[in-house]
């Protein structure tokens, strides 16, 4: 048998070898394909999607910044879309983003919390009836973001399903952008995950209302066929509420507004009364935990809510302020921040320049001036049109305040008591219906009396006839039995001082009260003549002037070192007389749902606080003048102007607008108020 040449034999063993070199070859070539295939698409994907999810930009910036936080806002959706963080203040952040349930919230607060070492004083949890559904609890897409906090492998072992967060882990670490072209999408068109919540454009998109789910049929997909108490979610709520236990940082849980249609269908279903029996109802026992339930807060409101458990924008503006508001109450934040020490106090008073400029053109006014001290000091003088601050018009019922401070100089002097009767000073008082009538009961409008008589516009009789003739009028009621506000009885408390002093009541204003006070334009009356000179409500002053007076009640009776009422005098008048009384005739405004007492001596009781102490008192006059105090931040003011004519009486400013407008202004320059979209708490107007 002919053997093979051996240079054949060579070169067939060579073939082979070359075949299997390129074979090789072609299997490395294609795996450094594939390498730098997914490479690409691996960085290409973390490029991109990472650090433009919603959650990524929150961590980025919580861990941007080392300031302490008040609050802490954390959770799903239902957060984020109800709560926008600068409404609770300038220490209050919020880290809520949608698709976060309380499995990726045990891992990555704790993870932001150390990575990021800030002081947090209190985290807010969303409590809702589907928060441990296990609806979402296996949900963690896009993995490679929710890698970035959850260790998916203990996950797995803990939930005893090792291959299923395996792959989980897998898809997260070594091919992020497997399966994932819908991430793709949102991200290429800024939806979802990838928009702002603060974006008013982000639900542009959305069918109108009729188009969408209704709430009920939200409900129900959310809960059919599923567990209301996930095991691993109510372990993870646990170790969560331990670890920030161990922190010593107050939780507070809040059950945020559902739809009442999507609520009804949480209870046919039984899952609040599971999650409140089995996990709520242990942990109130706590001393540290507070639960705010404001789920049903806009049942009755539909127009708040986008779909059935997702606030709209209106609904995150107010609710933001409901959620502030219990904050406060709670103590959880403070109702102000102080400036910072080297920020300078600045006053913004366009505010109140706007209101004026308004007023006046509403009514066609000439013009109004205003004063505002503080602590004594002048914070704002300010005329409009043709006034100026020595501008002279009628007071009003401001007379009442000064006239009775005029009054309360004799009684410091013991000339005259309080409970005395007026017939003792008085003899045409000195009959059956009146005899028991007292200096009290006439200064606080208890007298029975009507509210006018025509005696008290006559200038050209004295004081004493027109008392005379007020005495033999008819009474509406026994005195003390009733609040009848009026002015007569002003005129007969002022003709006894006249009587124990012997002197005229503008001699005693003058010497008590315009001489100590430097006033210039102050009087009874334009011509300021006559002897009848209408002690309720005919005082001619200005703004200049009489915020001398306002001070005067301020400082406790003290005027520029001299003291022209005693304490007691000041605290007698502004303490309230009226009690229970039956309230008839004219009552303010502002003052028919009252529930204090709403009058002193000569001054109305604005704002009271729940321990009786009078904060903010007042005595408007008829036509705009507006004299008041506010105690709680040492403010005296004056608003200066007429409205005349036909105009109504409830057309002119409201006082309690006026001194909240000026409180606020105020108080905001020097203190940050938490809530600026609502009534600042300090300063509210009853």
């Amino acid at each position: 048998m002919e053997q093979p040449h051996l240079g054949a034999v060579v070169s067939f063993h060579g073939a082979q070898r070359l075949g299997r070199r390129v074979r090789w070859m072609k299997l490395a070539l294609f795996v450094l394909v594939a390498l730098a295939i997914h490479g690409g698409l691996w960085w290409a994907y973390h490029s991109t999607i990472l650090p433009a999810h919603r959650m990524s930009e929150i961590d980025a910036a919580f861990l941007a910044s080392s300031a302490p936080l008040d609050v802490l806002v954390v959770g799903d959706s239902h957060p984020m879309n109800a709560v926008a963080p600068a409404g609770l203040g300038i220490r209050a952040e919020s880290v809520a983003v949608a698709g976060e349930h309380v499995i990726k919230t045990r891992y990555r607060l704790p993870n932001l919390l150390d990575a990021s070492g800030r002081e947090v004083k209190t985290v807010i949890l969303p409590f809702d009836p589907t928060v441990f559904s296990s609806r979402f609890a296996h949900r963690f897409e896009p993995e490679h973001v929710w890698g970035q906090h959850v260790p998916l492998w203990e996950l797995g072992l803990r939930r005893q399903e090792p291959v299923t967060y395996a792959s989980k882990w897998a898809k997260g670490w070594l091919w992020p952008y497997a399966g994932e072209l819908t991430t793709w999408h949102q991200w290429g068109l800024q939806r979802r995950a990838f928009q702002d919540e603060d974006d008013p454009t982000r639900f542009a998109d959305l069918p109108p209302p009729s188009e969408r789910r209704s709430p009920a049929e939200t409900a129900a997909d959310h809960m059919a066929g599923h567990d209301p108490l996930d095991p691993a979610a109510v372990w993870a709520f646990r170790s969560l509420l331990n670890d920030l236990r161990r922190r010593d940082v107050r939780v507070v849980l809040v059950a945020y507004p559902l739809h009442a249609e999507y609520s009804a269908e949480v209870d046919a279903r039984g899952f609040r009364q599971a999650v409140r029996s089995e996990v709520l109802a242990p942990l109130l026992e706590r001393q540290d935990l507070l639960f705010l339930d404001l789920e049903a807060v806009f049942h009755s409101r539909p127009e708040m809510f986008y779909d059935g458990d997702h606030l709209n924008g209106t609904g995150r503006k107010e609710f933001t302020i409901l959620l502030a508001e219990a904050l406060i109450e709670h103590g959880v934040l403070p109702e102000a921040y102080p400036l910072g020490p080297d920020e300078e106090v600045v006053y913004d008073w366009r505010r109140l320049e706007r209101a004026v400029r308004e007023l006046l053109k509403e009514h066609k006014l000439p013009g109004a001036a205003i004063v505002v001290q503080q602590h004594g000091e002048r914070i704002l003088e300010r005329a409009w049109g043709k006034y100026t601050l020595e501008t002279p018009i009628a007071a009003g019922s401001a007379s009442k305040w000064i006239s009775t401070a005029t009054w309360m100089t004799v009684w410091d002097e013991g000339l005259l008591e309080l409970d005395q009767p007026i017939s003792d000073h008085v003899s045409s008082f000195s009959v059956p219906d009146k005899g028991t009538l007292t200096y009290r009961q006439a200064l606080s409008h208890q007298t029975g009396l009507l509210a006018r008589h025509p005696v008290v516009n006559d200038y050209a009789i004295t004081l004493g006839d027109a008392v005379d003739h007020i005495a033999t009028t008819p009474l509406q009621e026994p005195p003390g039995t009733a609040f009848r506000y009026g002015a007569l009885g002003y005129h007969a408390a002022a003709r006894g001082a006249e009587v124990v002093t012997r002197q005229k009541w503008t001699t005693l204003f003058e010497d008590r009260m315009a001489r100590p006070l430097g006033f210039e334009h102050t009087r009874y009356g334009f011509t300021g003549y006559s002897d009848n000179p209408g002690i309720s409500g005919n005082v001619v002053t200005t703004a200049g002037d009489f915020i001398h007076f306002l001070q005067l009640m301020l400082d406790d009776g003290m005027f520029e070192g001299q003291r022209l009422l005693s304490e007691r005098a000041i605290r007698e008048m502004e303490r309230g007389h009226t009690k229970d009384l039956e309230r008839v005739g004219h009552v303010p405004i502002r003052h028919i749902s009252s529930k204090h007492d709403v009058y002193g001596l000569g001054v109305w009781r604005d704002t009271v606080s729940r321990q009786g102490e009078l904060l903010v008192s007042s005595a408007p006059g008829k036509f705009g003048f507006t004299p008041w105090i506010d105690r709680r931040h040492g403010i005296a003011g004056v608003m200066a102007l007429q409205v005349g004519g036909p105009t109504p009486i409830h057309k002119i400013p409201d006082p309690g607008g006026l001194q909240y407008l000026v409180c606020d202004i105020v108080d905001q320059a020097r203190e940050r108020p938490v809530l600026k979209a609502s009534f600042n708490p300090r300063c509210r107007r009853r």
